[in-house]
């Protein structure tokens, strides 16, 4: 079936991409399923973990994480990890809930960072790492706060690359 705002993140491991959550076409929030495709075709491979819509979600070398989202009862600050079987939860503390946060691996330094997103107060410009056991915040200075950016691994430059979303005042970001 169709989604929309769903989450998807490549396990490098397992060589599949990993889709998960998002609302279905009749706009009601799906039952938790995840999906995988593995370069020919997509299937279902689990029918356990939250029910989310814009859930952050990264490859941290040994399994897909699952981060937040808007859940049926509001805004959620969880984590889960998927290992290709089923999900699980992780780490009790990190990032404030919110949804649509931007979230990649950054493979040089072996961490899935997260950023912004939006949350019950609006948009965030916070910036959090994954350290394979816990979230830890990132007191460095980051771009104004948005929600729905793009976030991904330069492997020739060696850094993350942030891009667009929303801002604040609901106005597309192109940078």
């Amino acid at each position: 079936a169709g989604r929309v705002q769903h989450g998807a993140a490549y396990d490098g491991a397992r060589r599949r991409t990993v889709l998960f959550g998002g609302f279905g076409s009749d706009g009601a929030f799906p039952p938790p399923e995840t999906f995988e495709h593995d370069g020919v075709a997509l299937r279902r491979v689990s029918g356990d973990g939250p029910s989310r819509v814009g859930p952050a979600m990264a490859f941290d070398g040994r399994r897909t994480l699952l981060f937040g989202g808007l859940s049926p009862l509001g805004f959620a600050a969880d984590t889960f990890g998927f290992d290709g079987s089923a999900w699980a939860p992780l780490a009790a503390a990190g990032p404030s809930a919110r949804s649509h946060a931007a979230a990649a691996q950054d493979r040089r330094r072996g961490r899935v960072v997260l950023f912004g997103g939006i949350g019950i107060a609006g948009a965030l410009s916070d910036t959090w790492e994954w350290n394979g056991t816990g979230w830890l915040p990132v007191p460095a200075a980051g771009p104004p706060p948005r929600s729905r950016a793009a976030m991904a691994y330069d492997v020739p430059g060696r850094r993350l690359l942030l891009f667009g979303g929303l801002s604040a005042t609901g106005g597309l970001l192109s940078d």
